[in-house]
C-alpha cells in the first residue's frame, strides 16, 4: 500500500529563506524514513535565518499533520484489505480449506504424534494456513481419527498425562 504525501522544510540563509518542498508516492516504512529525514533537515537548516526560525515550526507541524495523514491513509486500507480478506475466507468452502492445509498433514500428524491438544493444533494451523477454525478443526481431527482409531482414541490420551 502506498499514498502520495507531501513533505516541507526551510533552509534558513541568515537574511532570505529558501522553502522547500516535495510530493512523492511513499509505502509505510519509507514514508517514515522520509519524514524524519526531512524533520532533521527542517531543525537543523532551518533555525539559521530571521525568517526561517517561525517557518521550521510551521513546516514541523506541517510535516506532522501530512505524515500522520498518510501513514493513517495507508493503515486504513490495510485494515480494510484485512477484513474483505477475512469475508473471502470465511465464505470459503470445507474443501477449499483442505486444500490449503493439505501441505500441513504431515506436521500436524507430529504434533499429534507428541500428545499436543488437537484444538490447539487446529487453532494454530487456521491463523497459519489463513483458513476458517472450523475446517482446520475438522482436518486435525481427521488426521487424529487416522493416527488413532475410535478403539484407541482415548487411550492415548491417558498415557500422556
Amino acid at each position: 500500500m502506498t499514498t502520495t504525501v507531501t513533505l516541507a522544510w526551510a533552509e534558513g540563509l541568515l537574511i532570505v529563506c529558501r522553502i522547500r518542498s516535495h510530493e512523492g508516492t511513499y509505502c509505510k516504512r519509507c514514508l517514515a524514513i522520509r519524514w524524519l529525514q526531512y524533520q532533521v533537515r527542517n531543525i537543523v537548516l532551518g533555525v539559521w535565518g530571521f525568517f526561517s526560525i517561525l517557518l521550521v515550526f510551521i513546516f514541523f507541524f506541517w510535516n506532522i499533520f501530512h505524515g500522520t495523514r498518510g501513514l493513517l491513509r495507508i493503515l486504513y486500507v490495510e485494515l480494510q484489505d484485512r477484513s474483505r480478506r477475512r469475508k473471502l475466507l470465511e465464505r470459503r468452502s470445507s474443501r477449499d480449506a483442505q486444500a490449503v492445509l493439505a501441505p500441513f498433514r504431515h506436521t500436524v500428524r507430529m504434533r499429534l504424534e507428541r500428545r499436543e491438544d488437537p484444538q490447539a493444533i487446529a487453532a494454530s494451523m487456521a491463523e497459519i494456513a489463513d483458513v476458517p477454525e472450523g475446517p482446520a478443526r475438522d482436518f486435525v481431527l481427521g488426521i487424529e481419527e487416522e493416527l488413532f482409531p475410535r478403539a484407541e482414541a482415548g487411550s492415548y490420551r491417558k498415557k500422556a498425562k
